[in-house]
């Protein structure tokens, strides 16, 4: 799932914005694809699933089983020719995708999984065929345009929360004594959970300390706490914030994007 932000993006990361890992062109009309899992060299699975957003590099979709992140399974599907990376001229287009993400959502009373796959390519990786339950982790984009993966030595660990692919404008304030506001600076997530988000800023900070981080369209506030700094760029920071005072409604995202979808 991606969403475009809904505010003006500041100048300084138009460019982080425009990269196609970040922002693929995604269309929110449903695209019909049957979906196939194996869980080891005898057993499989085959559910036929209506996306809820896709692009050329991944696909968001509800399953009626759990998919273990990290796992490979297979698309075929009328993808749009722009979305394609390959077959062009083919009706159907299958490729090959790592599970980014499995949560548990109820919709409509009914208990299922929203999924969401990074695509990796036309054919699987040699290990795949050797051992359907390996895991794999996204290392970047190929030069064909779609992710390239590792093998993980061992099965993916859930996270406590899952996270999703959400570009948003929000705020960030550093707090002074007494947490005082001492500064204010935009900021463009990559990805959010309940319990933290990554987001890219020019804000100055150091590990441990905390600020307060705002998204004033779900009206959430809370203090974060900083965990994680990286050099983007000479004026970019990647911070990966930890919430501690409030979790953040990723359900209202999920909502969100379905109400753009059926409108």
């Amino acid at each position: 799932m991606w969403l475009a932000p809904h505010h003006r993006i500041p100048n300084a990361m138009n460019k982080f914005a425009s990269e196609p890992h970040r922002s693929a062109e995604r269309t929110p009309a449903s695209i019909k694809a049957i979906i196939r899992v194996r869980e080891d060299e005898d057993t499989s699975w085959t559910e036929n699933a209506a996306t809820v957003s896709v692009s050329g590099l991944g696909a968001g979709f509800y399953l009626s089983r759990k998919c273990e992140v990290g796992c490979l399974i297979s698309l075929i599907m009328a993808l749009p020719e722009n979305f394609r990376k390959y077959d062009l001229d083919k009706e159907l287009y299958r490729v090959w995708g790592v599970v980014q993400h499995c949560s548990p959502i109820t919709i409509d009373d009914l208990d299922v999984f929203y999924v969401g796959v990074a695509f990796t390519g036309k054919q699987a990786p040699a290990s795949y065929q050797s051992d359907p339950r390996q895991s794999y982790r996204i290392l970047g984009l190929s030069n064909e345009g779609l992710w390239s993966v590792l093998e993980m030595e061992k099965p993916f660990v859930s996270r406590r929360y899952p996270r999703y692919a959400v570009a948003r404008e929000v705020t960030l304030i550093k707090l002074g004594r007494k947490k005082k506001p001492l500064r204010e600076e935009k900021g463009l997530t990559e990805n959010v959970s309940a319990g933290g988000a990554s987001v890219l800023s020019q804000m100055e900070t150091a590990i441990n300390e905390q600020i307060q981080f705002r998204d004033e369209l779900f009206e959430f506030s809370s203090l974060a706490t900083v965990k994680h700094i990286q050099v983007v760029d000479p004026e970019i920071y990647r911070l990966c914030l930890q919430f501690v005072e409030e979790t953040f409604p990723v359900k209202e995202i999920i909502m969100a994007f379905e109400d753009e979808t059926v409108h």
